[in-house]
């Protein structure tokens, strides 16, 4: 796995380390007890994914902060991502390269894109984007991206959020569906 710190364990991870509190807590009740562990996929199972954009127009970074600190650590190819979301990432990242968009730099509270949300949805394998800008209202620049980005088949629906405060928080509060579906349906048990 990467050395970003979305990935808290990086060797052993089909036995976490939480596993073995719960064997023992188990064990001192009953020492006969077995406790099973069961689990899916360790690889291409994340569907949801919220990563900082920065570095510079022509080499956008896009991925998680190192541990303890506000430099990120670009992940296009994130082994854990869904296949769905690093292609929609190099397509993003693509565009941002084509269209010179300032990334957020955090020290001068500069630039125009700040984080990027991919929402797969599962059955479709199509994903929902959100372009969180650093702005109170609509850039052009920001819904030229969104619309060239809206035409790529692999989007289900592309958001900008409005996040102009200097602030740890990922999104603002206002809201605009720019192009394609509003929603991401799954079923949960056969309830949509």
């Amino acid at each position: 796995f990467p050395r970003c710190s979305g990935c808290e364990i990086q060797d052993a991870v089909t036995t976490p380390p939480i596993f073995n509190d719960v064997k023992d807590f188990f064990k001192s009740l009953d020492p006969s007890l077995t406790v099973p562990l069961f689990y899916q996929e360790i690889t291409q199972w994340r569907t949801r994914s919220k990563l900082a954009v920065r570095g510079i127009p022509s080499n956008p970074e896009i991925g998680l902060f190192k541990k303890g600190s506000h430099e990120v650590v670009s992940i296009p190819d994130c082994p854990l991502h869904h296949p769905a979301i690093n292609k929609a990432y190099a397509l993003v990242w693509q565009k941002i390269v084509e269209l010179k968009l300032e990334p957020y730099q955090e020290e001068k509270l500069t630039g125009i894109l700040r984080y990027v949300q991919f929402v797969v949805e599962r059955p479709t394998g199509r994903v929902q984007l959100t372009l969180v800008v650093n702005r109170k209202g609509k850039d052009p620049l920001v819904d030229r991206l969104a619309k060239l980005l809206g035409k790529e088949k692999i989007f289900l629906g592309v958001w900008v959020n409005y996040q102009p405060e200097s602030t740890n928080l990922i999104f603002g509060q206002r809201w605009d569906l720019i192009m394609g579906e509003p929603y991401v349906w799954e079923r949960l048990q056969g309830v949509s």
